[in-house]
């Protein structure tokens, strides 16, 4: 294809994308109406299903296998059941002779509660001025829209690429992000990776900070609050134990990083994403379960900060009266991974994506690393495959109430990918 009939092709998609934004966005409303918490994602998978076959591509539906997967790098075990939460792919498959693209997007979404603080139906995917509110909006159901909107915007422009481009709908990226790999051990790589979750144009993250989770358990001596000068409340020792690791953060936080690490947009966290303690109104906390997470960056490791987070722990123990006969208990589970570098600036495909980003946005790129966790480690577990996350467009409130995404944001992404699947994986006209 020449380039001038290549640039005409483009021009048509971009056009297209503008031209079926009504029905996008009235994709995006469907998808958001049916719940799908981590755990419960099959209704989704289904009208994900769907939509792939509706446009023509080669559809497979399957379900993670633990058994099967235990022993690959980068699975997490998990609390959660794999059965009837399956994956869904859609392969459209290219003439030959092209590079091949992933375009992932995750379909399970964090939960809504506590529904009363949300001043919209979290599944109402409810539109004010230019805003859609919902669950799953901007994390990650948009990825998922902007994806299928692509797709049906080069193949109504008569594209057809050379290279297989592979559209992956996966569970479990808010858990133990099994579902991803479950696609690369399926059989599903590709020369690239490109997840849609995550940021507006201008920032794509190519890098991302180790994540570890964990329970703690401290155990005080229960009794009778009108022996609180006698006895010892866990649920108070807990919190102590929390401060403890703040610190321990502090110090991450403050210490220089490896050269050539990206800029990081948000610093390391520590946090208590859920708390269990306590028996009766009117004994003093006996047990308290804290589940925390933390990141951290090079050049710590998972062995690393696990030894720290107990070390540290054990250290505050030692200080305390009670917890010094009565250590805590810390077990390791959840999500846990090791920083990921994968951005290597002079890759074919890095240089592409930031080509045809200038030109779709008319703005430069900027690699930053994410102090979060999320899939694309798994792409290059086995040998490196270039893989970065940008999309699904402008918004605010991912994981807290009233989710949205900036609706007319999601047309220059959508343009984007369009362009870059076209550019990527090479194109002929359709006979």
């Amino acid at each position: 294809m020449s380039d001038q009939s290549r640039a005409a092709m483009r021009q048509v998609a971009l056009e297209r994308v503008e031209a079926m934004h009504a029905e996008t966005i009235g994709l995006l409303g469907e998808l958001l109406s049916i719940p799908s918490p981590t755990g419960s994602e099959a209704a989704a998978q289904a009208w994900v299903a769907e939509q792939f076959s509706k446009l023509g591509l080669e559809v497979d539906v399957f379900d993670c296998d633990p058994e099967t997967m235990a022993s690959l790098p980068g699975w997490t075990p998990s609390k959660w059941s794999y059965e009837n939460r399956p994956n869904v792919v859609g392969v459209w498959k290219g003439t030959g002779g092209g590079r091949s693209l992933i375009l992932n997007a995750h379909i399970d979404t964090v939960p809504a509660e506590p529904v009363e603080l949300w001043t919209h139906d979290p599944w109402g995917a409810t539109i004010v001025g230019d805003r859609m509110y919902a669950r799953g909006a901007i994390d990650d159901k948009g990825g998922i829209v902007d994806i299928l909107a692509a797709v049906r915007a080069l193949q109504e422009a008569g594209f057809e690429p050379a290279g297989d481009i592979i559209l992956q709908s996966a569970i479990d990226e808010e858990a133990a992000a099994n579902g991803t790999l479950a696609c690369m051990a399926r059989g599903y790589t590709a020369d690239a990776a490109w997840m849609v979750d995550g940021s507006p144009l201008g920032r794509a993250y190519t890098n991302h900070s180790g994540q570890v989770q964990f329970v703690i358990r401290v155990y005080g001596s229960g009794g009778s609050p009108v022996r609180w000068d006698r006895e010892t409340d866990a649920i108070h020792l807990a919190m102590q134990v929390a401060e403890a690791l703040r610190r321990l953060r502090d110090q991450k936080r403050a210490a220089p990083l490896p050269g050539g690490w990206n800029a990081i947009e948000n610093e390391l966290h520590f946090s208590v994403g859920r708390i269990r303690g306590g028996e009766w109104y009117s004994n003093l906390p006996a047990k308290c379960e804290i589940e925390c997470c933390m990141a951290f960056n090079p050049p710590d490791s998972l062995a690393s900060i696990r030894q720290e987070i107990r070390e540290t722990i054990d250290e505050f123990a030692r200080h305390d009266p009670w917890l010094r006969d009565h250590p805590p208990e810390v077990e390791f589970e959840g999500l846990a991974t090791e920083p990921v570098w994968l951005l290597r600036e002079d890759d074919p495909f890095y240089q592409t994506f930031a080509r045809v980003h200038e030109e779709v946005a008319g703005i430069p790129v900027r690699w930053i690393t994410v102090n979060a966790w999320c899939d694309i480690r798994h792409f290059s577990l086995h040998q490196y495959t270039p893989a970065l996350i940008l999309g699904p467009g402008s918004g605010g409130g991912a994981h807290a109430p009233d989710e949205y995404i900036e609706l007319p944001s999601m047309v220059p992404v959508i343009q984007f990918v369009a362009a870059m699947a076209m550019e990527w994986c090479g194109s002929e006209l359709q006979a």
